[in-house]
């Protein structure tokens, strides 16, 4: 079952998605998307590793996610990725956004019966950003947004910490 969480920055995606973790029976693990490229972000994945259950294994992945969810999955019950936006731009910046979105599909296309659990940045609900770059952004945000939340059993979109189930 593929479940994709969509929210706002700071808006409870991620509390929400380790919920729904929670609740998947078997050996689960996280895949952690994003990079500490600056103190801030640094101290941002801190505070979520020190809210994360301690017998949860993290596992990095950048724009290989395909590759490595590809190999949890038959040795893992359940998985928790957070968060697409980060893998994306990982992507963009090797310019393979495409390629790795389709290799992903295929991926959770053939998932089967584990717990793919999804986190996703709805960057649509922001205002319209003042450069190209970040446009692009967006825009490509969308467009993985959309194709993976119609192949999602589930789709959920959380704001100010309230879970609302758009599909499933």
């Amino acid at each position: 079952m593929v479940t994709l969480v969509l929210g706002g920055q700071s808006s409870g995606k991620s509390d929400f998605a380790l919920s729904l973790l929670d609740a998947a029976p078997g050996r689960r693990v996280m895949v952690a998307t994003g990079l500490a490229a600056d103190q801030d972000f640094r101290a941002r994945i801190m505070a979520h590793k020190r809210g994360r259950e301690a017998a949860l294994p993290v596992v990095e992945a950048r724009a290989d996610l395909p590759a490595v969810l590809g190999g949890l999955l038959p040795d893992h019950d359940a998985v928790l990725v957070d968060a697409l936006d980060f893998w994306l731009y990982s992507c963009m910046m090797q310019g393979e956004e495409e390629a790795r979105l389709s290799e992903l599909e295929q991926v959770l296309g053939a998932a089967g019966g584990k717990v793919v659990v999804l986190v996703s940045q709805e960057a649509g609900l922001c205002p319209v950003a003042g450069d190209a770059a970040t446009r692009a952004f967006i825009r490509a945000q969308g467009t993985c947004n959309k194709r993976l939340a119609a192949l999602a059993d589930a789709v959920w979109l959380v704001a100010a910490g309230l879970p609302l189930q758009l599909k499933g």
